[in-house]
């Protein structure tokens, strides 16, 4: 089982966890944008953390997508999914 299936997995979950707050939001543009910054604040944390912690996540198109549109829920996906697919 390779990784495709666990990150599309991890984008609709988190694709859809940020509708729903968006959707209960009234500012639904300016709530999009700043969870997407959120979500590439996080994964490049992630990357610089990752010299300490030895957790290494690469940036490929895929994961910066997920990122951008999943927000901080994405990037939780993505190290759970690089963690199971580690095992």
């Amino acid at each position: 089982m390779g990784t495709g299936p666990l990150l599309i997995a991890a984008l609709a979950v988190s694709a859809a966890i940020i509708l729903i707050a968006c959707l209960k939001s009234r500012h639904f543009v300016k709530y999009i944008f700043l969870s997407a910054l959120s979500g590439l604040a996080a994964f490049f944390a992630v990357q610089l953390l990752g010299t300490v912690t030895e957790i290494s996540v690469p940036a490929t198109p895929e994961t910066l997508i997920i990122s951008c549109i999943g927000g901080v829920p994405g990037v939780i996906l993505i190290l759970i999914a690089d963690v199971l697919v580690q095992l």
